[in-house]
């Protein structure tokens, strides 16, 4: 059975221009999801090695202690060693937390985007698990976003806790 006339002409257009916004809006999706991924990715292969290079610096300056130990003698080198491998070590702990806040953050913007792409789609045209699939990742991006907000109260809670706890030690101290 064949439709046809003035309302089917009219309905095509905007099926059309509906379909095009659902297109473009699923391939904005499927960039964004690259680069989170990216970003994961680069996040997970940053943070891999500095632990071990750490225990295998510490290892070394333990060995040369206890060389020294065995020959009588302390060894100012290897505490001087010591002291310089502790420091590096502290610059590029600090270097990779600023690394990873910034990646942080730059993930946390990219699942903002693409949480209001996918509020902003018509979820009408889908099928049910699409449907359904969309809808649980919003429900999660949701929840990651109260979570996050509630881990920023609990930190500033914490930090304020922590400075009426130094100003009370002061005090007593005094």
């Amino acid at each position: 059975m064949n439709v046809s006339g003035a309302g089917a002409a009219a309905n095509a257009p905007q099926q059309n221009a509906s379909q095009a916004n659902l297109e473009q809006a699923l391939t904005s999706i499927k960039d964004l999801l690259a680069d989170i991924m990216n970003t994961t990715e680069e996040g997970a292969f940053n943070s891999g090695g500095f632990a071990q290079k750490g225990l295998a610096d510490g290892a070394k300056a333990t060995a040369n202690k206890n060389f020294a130990e065995q020959a009588g003698r302390p060894d100012l080198h290897a505490t001087e060693a010591a002291a310089a491998a502790a420091q590096s070590e502290m610059v590029d702990e600090l270097d990779q937390t600023k690394k990873k806040k910034r990646k942080e953050k730059d993930l946390q913007e990219k699942l903002k985007k693409l949480l209001n792409l996918v509020e902003g789609m018509d979820l009408s045209n889908l099928q049910p698990e699409e449907r359904a699939e969309i809808e649980e990742f919003i429900k999660n991006a949701k929840t990651i976003a109260h979570l996050q907000n509630k881990l920023k109260f609990l930190e500033d809670k914490e930090i304020h806790y922590m400075g009426l706890i130094e100003k009370h030690k002061q005090s007593r101290g005094q």
